[in-house]
């Protein structure tokens, strides 16, 4: 986060999209059987275990995420990064809501 604060311009915005941690824990503990990965479970597998894991069905081999958060970690991040304004607004690519986040944070 310190690196894209270095970059941007004053008042110039950050605006991450990534699954939202909390809904895909929430949506696994609802339906255990998403931890299987088959074609079956296809919707099920890319709002769950794909978010931890990546997407096994994916032919992009580094489609995967190396840390994952909620709403609240990733915007507590970027408070602590220093970025102002911090808001969640609806998320516009790949899975979109509720999957996917969108946080849009100013640097100062």
């Amino acid at each position: 986060m310190i690196s894209w604060k270095r970059i941007l311009r004053s008042k110039g915005k950050l605006i991450l999209e990534c699954p939202n941690l909390l809904y895909s824990c929430e949506l696994l503990l609802k339906n255990p059987s998403a931890a299987s990965p088959s074609m079956q479970n296809l919707h099920l597998l890319r709002h769950t275990m794909a978010v931890f894991y990546g997407d096994p069905y994916s032919e992009d081999p580094l489609l995967c995420h190396k840390w994952g958060y909620t709403p609240d970690s990733l915007m507590s991040t970027l408070h602590e990064a220093g970025f102002v304004e911090i808001r969640q607004e609806p998320a516009q690519y790949k899975q979109k809501g509720p999957r996917d986040m969108r946080i849009v944070g100013v640097k100062p």
